[in-house]
């Protein structure tokens, strides 16, 4: 008995052995500030072809990004490797090109365009009186000092050793499951959604630059 049915071609076996090759295929969610985005892989691709991935849909360039999953897993890890699975939520960090162009031009590039404008320099932080206060107390006995030039991953169980605006010692804890972060003491722990931190920034402490100063920015203005 005869039948239509086209024979089976090299390119079609070739296709046919590459999706073997890849692996099952996951969905979990990109949040970037106020933006979701939902991703289709193969767990076997690696955080380097997520990066890749998220640049299509999002925009944010490769060498702006910053994936945060359970820690800041590295760029040769596969998805499965990093423990991303069906349905989770992945953080991702990035800067803006707009202030990468500003950082590269430097000051010369906007002396040559703008008039030079009478500033005062701003006080640093660990010099203010509210900060200042809690530096004289001395740093926690589990403070991490920092190594400059080097990335650590976040510890699983939260990052210790710090002090809040009160002086209490506090814990932060990055949920990546539920996209927030936990800042805790003894008395409470506030959670912070990742998508309500505009910015986070940090300055060197005077006399002890391996230990900073932290600022999560939750509102429209710096303070």
């Amino acid at each position: 008995m005869m039948t239509d049915t086209p024979p089976t071609t090299t390119q079609d076996a070739k296709r046919k052995g590459e999706d073997l090759e890849q692996g099952p295929q996951i969905t979990f969610k990109v949040t970037h500030q106020k933006q979701t985005y939902d991703i289709t892989m193969a767990d076997s691709k690696t955080i380097a072809d997520l990066k890749t991935k998220i640049e299509e849909v999002s925009g944010v360039h490769v060498n702006l990004q910053k994936i945060l999953y359970k820690g800041m897993p590295k760029d040769t890890q596969t998805l499965s490797e990093a423990k991303i699975t069906n349905g989770v939520k992945v953080m991702l960090m990035a800067s803006k090109v707009e202030d990468v162009i500003k950082i590269a031009s430097g000051p010369a590039a906007s002396a040559s365009s703008e008039p030079k404008a009478t500033t005062t320099p701003k006080q640093s932080w660990s010099t203010q009186t509210e900060h200042a206060k809690i530096i004289k107390k001395g740093k926690p006995d589990d403070a991490t000092p920092g190594l400059k030039g080097t990335k650590q991953p976040l510890p699983t169980n939260g990052v210790t050793g710090l002090l809040n605006g009160r002086g209490l010692k506090t814990r932060l804890t990055f949920k990546a499951e539920s996209a927030e972060l936990q800042i805790g003491t003894n008395e409470r722990t506030q959670k912070v959604p990742y998508n309500s931190i505009s910015t986070v920034t940090s300055q060197a402490i005077e006399g002890m630059e391996e230990y900073h100063i932290l600022a999560l920015q939750l509102g429209p203005t710096e303070k």
